[in-house]
């Protein structure tokens, strides 16, 4: 079971930190399919990962979507952080968001086969990482409020 909250939680010990990006193009989310060789195997999500030693989550962002998806972006702008707690786990999710008017080409790292665009409520009928429905829950949320 996961928990996932939007200030840190009482007794809030995080291991690791991660940074996410959404990337949106004509009312899609970009998400990629785990291989079934890693770690959430055949598992649904957003470029995302832990951050390297000393790297701030604005960079891990750009990293990860370059390393995950072949996308080259320098401009995400932060949608926020949220806290998870996983078992004996904590650690920080920071969210990040980017947008195109075309579908951006999408070279898929040997951590992922598949990738696909869907719609919010497409991405809740796929097999999800633990959380990320929620997650997209809090950035669809912002996102809302920050196109108006």
């Amino acid at each position: 079971m996961i928990e996932c909250f939007e200030s840190p939680p009482d007794n809030f010990n995080p291991k690791i930190e991660t940074s996410a990006v959404y990337v949106e193009c004509q009312g899609s989310y970009l998400f990629l399919e785990t291989n079934s060789h890693k770690a959430l195997a055949d598992q649904w999500g957003v470029p995302a990962g832990k951050h390297e030693t000393d790297e701030t989550p604005l960079a891990a962002a750009v990293r990860e979507l370059e390393e995950e998806a072949g996308i080259k972006v320098r401009n995400l702008v932060s949608m926020g952080t949220l806290y998870f707690r996983k078992q004996d786990l904590d650690f920080i999710y920071h969210t990040y968001f980017i947008q195109f008017d075309k579908f951006p080409k999408v070279q898929l790292s040997d951590e992922h086969k598949n990738f696909k665009w869907v719609s919010v409520d497409e991405a809740k009928d796929l097999r999800l990482i633990a959380g990320a429905d929620a997650a997209l829950d809090f950035v669809h949320e912002k996102l809302i409020d920050f196109k108006r």
